[in-house]
């Protein structure tokens, strides 16, 4: 069974497994005649012009319905998708995603022609089990619970084979994971300043992450630094370099590879600070010696070295 709204929330359609297909209309409330689709999973794409259902009792289809008059085209994918579980649309509505657990693999379907256009898999980066999926904001990468316990990372959607990186989970089905924001937090996130040579200790947290620990540091983009720019380390402590660089202020930044795409809530991928590296500072009194009498002054002169 699945529900998804238009994006005007005027209307939703709502299957139901191994039934027909519904279009509800809210306002005045009134349910349409049967559509000819045997739904499981339903999403309409983001312009609303679309809808795509699987068919998650058995026949393994995606069916295509065209919201004005409720048209449908249905299609069995090639290579065949076993298990077919979710539906996904890409904000720009040119893609629909379609999840085959069974068989281990993601389909895209051109929605101009309804037809596949790639195929990945899972396997060979060890996930099992593809079930919820959910695209980025900007359409640039693809999130995937599976039912194994991981979450699949697919970028690089435009290439001939998307690039799938696997991130294991803690156990148990996530069938949330592709919903649910990682949040970073960073201190101190305001300008800092510090001498040639000296440390500054930087901090990062990570809420809702599968693995806390994966967190990259980085000084002017470079991952660890460098010894023109200074250095840090895998837990945040910042070495400023040898000698002041040009310019003197440089950005610690600090991401976590469990935010790959950018989230409504959170939509902060990278934080980072200003750091300016300053010069020693001597105190040294001038003339080097002097004999003081009562109610006499001394005048020291602070020079940068």
């Amino acid at each position: 069974m699945g529900i998804s709204f238009l994006p005007d929330a005027s209307k939703a359609y709502v299957t139901f497994d191994g039934n027909n297909t519904y279009e509800i209309t809210v306002s005045p409330f009134a349910v349409s005649p049967a559509i000819a689709v045997t739904g499981g999973s339903i999403t309409v794409d983001p312009i609303g012009g679309l809808a795509y259902a699987v068919d998650a009792v058995g026949l393994n289809a995606l069916s295509q319905i065209t919201t004005s008059n409720n048209a449908v085209a249905t299609q069995h994918p090639t290579p065949a998708c076993s298990l077919a579980s979710t539906t996904a649309i890409s904000p720009d509505s040119v893609t629909a995603y379609y999840t085959c657990p069974g068989s281990n693999f993601v389909q895209f379907i051109d929605t101009a022609t309804n037809a596949v256009t790639k195929t990945p898999s899972l396997t060979a980066s060890g996930s099992t089990g593809p079930t919820g999926i959910a695209p980025a904001t900007d359409g640039s990468s693809l999130l995937i619970a599976n039912s194994d316990g991981s979450v699949s990372l697919v970028t690089s959607l435009t290439a001939v084979t998307p690039t799938v990186t696997m991130f294991p989970g803690p156990g148990g089905a996530l069938s949330d994971a592709a919903h649910r924001p990682v949040l970073l937090k960073f201190t101190p996130n305001t300008p800092q300043n510090v001498v040639t040579g000296k440390t500054l200790q930087f901090n990062a947290t990570i809420s809702y992450a599968h693995q806390p620990t994966n967190i990259a540091w980085s000084v002017n983009g470079v991952q660890g630094g460098d010894t023109t720019h200074g250095t840090i380390s895998t837990t945040g402590l910042y070495t400023a370099p040898a000698t002041v660089p040009s310019p003197a202020t440089v950005t610690v930044s600090v991401s976590s590879f469990e935010i790959p795409v950018k989230s409504i809530l959170y939509p902060l991928q990278s934080l980072s600070a200003s750091v300016t590296i300053l010069l020693p500072v001597s105190v040294t009194p001038k003339p080097s010696s002097l004999d003081l009498s009562i109610a006499t002054t001394l005048q020291f002169t602070a020079n940068q070295s």
